[in-house]
């Protein structure tokens, strides 16, 4: 798919590794002898993805079970749509023909952002069953930094005209002030995007304004009360 393709720096930070990709084969019809028949070629609209397994959480799976989406959980969710927002984009050629739809040169939009689509990442052995902790020290068990300079979203606003939209979520300044111990333990939340299926790379500010918009107002609604 062009959008792993063009993305695909971020791949295993806030974008699963993709392990292959292709057409599936057609399955064998009721009564035909497996050894015998010959399937047709697959058809083309019929694709298949493979990424690598993301240790962790989806959104909607942390709210069921705690209830809520914490702050620090939903600024790494934030920080993460940012940072694909951010990417700038080479043209289709550069992609590669051969990388699938989904259009080139411009900026990414996921085009399918709800809780489902976002992970919390999470050491492997806290994924492998349900959590027992509270979603704080969940959050400081989460895995992984942002690359400094691989043009990640930060702390800073974004304009607009440079790639990426500002957020009321991710970059407030009251949570420069907050505590360090807090400081830390956030520093550590790592969030993955999955599902690229509806994406798009010939998207403009204004759609990744309104897609980070649609992020925050999820991310308000699972905060529970204030």
């Amino acid at each position: 798919m062009s959008a792993y393709a063009a993305l695909a720096a971020w791949q295993g930070h806030v974008l699963p590794r993709l392990l292959a990709a292709g057409t599936t084969r057609t399955l064998v019809p009721l009564g035909e002898d497996p050894d015998t028949w010959v399937p047709p070629p697959p058809p083309d609209q019929v694709f298949f993805i493979a990424t690598a397994r993301v240790p962790g959480l989806t959104l909607r799976e942390l709210l069921t079970q705690r209830g809520c989406i914490e702050p620090a959980v939903a600024r790494a969710a934030v920080r993460a749509l940012q940072t694909l927002h951010a990417v700038e984009i080479p043209t289709a050629a550069a992609v590669g023909a051969d990388a699938g739809g989904g259009g080139g040169g411009g900026r990414f939009l996921h085009g399918d952002v709800k809780l489902s689509n976002i992970m919390l990442l999470l050491p492997p052995a806290a994924a492998e069953q349900p959590p027992e902790v509270e979603p704080a020290t969940m959050a400081a068990a989460a895995a992984g930094a942002e690359p400094a300079d691989a043009g990640g979203a930060s702390d800073m606003a974004h304009d607009g005209s440079g790639g990426g939209a500002a957020s009321s979520i991710g970059m407030q300044p009251a949570a420069a002030a907050a505590g360090m111990a807090e400081g830390a333990v956030e520093e550590e939340v790592r969030c993955v995007v999955i599902d690229l299926g509806l994406s798009r790379l010939d998207a403009t500010a204004e759609e990744q304004r309104a897609e980070l918009h649609e992020l925050e107002q999820l991310l308000r609604e699972a905060a529970g009360p204030a």
